[in-house]
């Protein structure tokens, strides 16, 4: 073999061995990915004791054990996890685990402090409201929250026990009960204060409107530039805490910080129908909303669909006999769609709308399962489908569309990859001619000796 087919080989043999390892690399970070997407569950188990505490999904290889949220059985108190069953490994909170798969956690209980049978009573101290004593209450007690009303111009500090110069205790603070015990609520004079702020609330709208910092004792109340949701429009603003609405302009005398939040009221034609109806006529309720500049809200039993106002406006013809033809059905057609449930095909006859948007809702009829998520696809021409973006709750799920068509409602899992399938097959195929190419590089020019000029000379030879 000369020097040039050794150098050849040799180059050769180096691309094909880092052509591997980038393959290698984008396989293990795609699993990698996946892996944090998924990560494991750790979830809580009460052992005798009541109320819930929420699954985690823990996408690291460790996990910080948290204060046990569950209600006590009787006459005990919490001592330890216990990992796996009640007879694991026990664990004090805030301990640190490794997670390598779903993880139970056992409350393991102990016996209580003993109870007294003393009392613990409360003192307002100058402010009103009731506070009910606590009977038989246990040695170690812990001090609680005072729900005392304050008197003007003061504010809670904390507690004295038992007389009004004695030992002050914040709330959370242990004290130890060996007598009749009354704890004094001590009040403080609240800062003045000279300036507040003002935030606001979309309360359902969308967009942002920037938080007001330094207001001084009047404040004029400004526009609403959120964006009002489909078939409303912005009214007033109510005082957040205050049955108080109060109109853009409006001049206020703020002495606290307070929170504006937009009052919306109906704007918007409505008509309802049952899927049964076999027309479902909307043309005078369309005429209606476009000559009005109102949103447009078709409800079909437990489905619902809203052209905004932009849609409303955009509508052609004379809309004198407009109709709607909406269905729900089993997915009946050949789809590439993974999990897909149920098709809606959506048209309207007698006009159409070139610009705005739609929004839809439709119900949801099981619990979507769990690691899974529910998802709407656009079906167009020669079946093309594209992801829409949605919002869901428990029982229904909305999307937006600027045209109607078929579109597929699919359970899918909430880590799938976000590589389509050819991009896997790609991946494969340059796998395997790597594999082959270098395979062959050895064979030829380390194991029979060829050179390169041979390669070339065996395909002159076939020609």
């Amino acid at each position: 073999m000369n020097k040039q087919s050794k150098s050849f080989v040799f180059g050769f043999c180096v691309l094909a061995i880092l052509a591997m390892c980038a393959c290698l690399f984008c396989f293990g970070g795609i699993k990698q990915e996946v892996r944090a997407e998924v990560g494991h569950t750790i979830s809580f188990n009460a052992n005798g004791g009541s109320g819930t505490m929420n699954s985690v999904n823990c996408t690291e290889d460790e996990y910080e054990l948290p204060e046990c949220n569950f209600v006590e059985p009787t006459y005990q108190e919490f001592d330890c996890w216990a990992i796996g069953s009640v007879s694991g490994e026990q664990k004090q909170a805030h301990e640190v685990i490794s997670v390598t798969e779903d993880v139970v956690l056992f409350a393991i209980w102990k016996s209580a402090s003993h109870a007294t049978e003393f009392s613990v009573e409360f003192n307002a101290h100058g402010g009103s409201g009731t506070m009910s004593a606590v009977e038989n209450a246990e040695s170690l007690f812990a001090v609680p929250n005072c729900s005392f009303i304050a008197p003007e111009s003061k504010e809670f500090s904390c507690w004295a026990v038992n007389f009004l110069e004695g030992e002050q205790k914040l709330v959370g603070d242990i004290i130890e009960i060996t007598k009749n015990t009354v704890l004094y609520a001590i009040w403080k004079d609240i800062p003045h204060q000279t300036e507040f702020s003002v935030e606001f609330d979309a309360n359902g709208g969308s967009g942002t409107m920037e938080k007001q910092e330094r207001v001084l004792s009047e404040y004029i109340v400004p526009e609403c530039t959120f964006t009002a949701p489909i078939g409303k429009v912005f009214s007033e603003y109510k005082i957040d805490g205050e049955d108080v609405l109060v109109p853009v302009g409006a001049i206020l005398n703020v002495t606290k910080n307070i929170r504006l939040i937009a009052y919306w009221v109906d704007n918007s034609v409505e008509i309802a129908f049952s899927y049964a109806d076999e027309e479902k006529q909307i043309g005078a309720q369309a005429l209606q909303a476009k000559e009005l500049g109102k949103a447009l809200i078709v409800k079909i039993d437990d489905c619902t669909i809203c052209f905004n106002q932009e849609a409303v406006q955009s509508f052609d013809g004379d809309l004198s006999d407009v109709l709607i033809t909406f269905d729900i059905r089993k997915v009946n057609f050949r789809t590439d769609i993974k999990g897909a449930k149920k098709v809606v095909n959506i048209a309207l006859s007698g006009t159409s709308f070139s610009s705005g948007e739609v929004c839809v809702t439709i119900p949801i009829d099981s619990p979507v399962p769990k690691n899974q998520i529910a998802r709407v696809y656009f079906v167009g021409d020669n079946h093309k489908t594209t992801k829409l973006i949605t919002t869901t709750d428990e029982s229904s799920i909305t999307f937006a569309t600027n045209h109607f068509s078929s579109f597929v409602l699919a359970y899918q899992d909430k880590d799938a990859s976000s590589l389509p399938t050819w991009a896997f097959i790609l991946i494969a195929i340059a796998v395997l001619i790597a594999i082959l190419l270098s395979g062959f590089a050895i064979y030829w020019f380390g194991i029979k000796k060829h050179t390169l000029g041979e390669i070339k000379h065996l395909f002159k030879k076939k020609r």
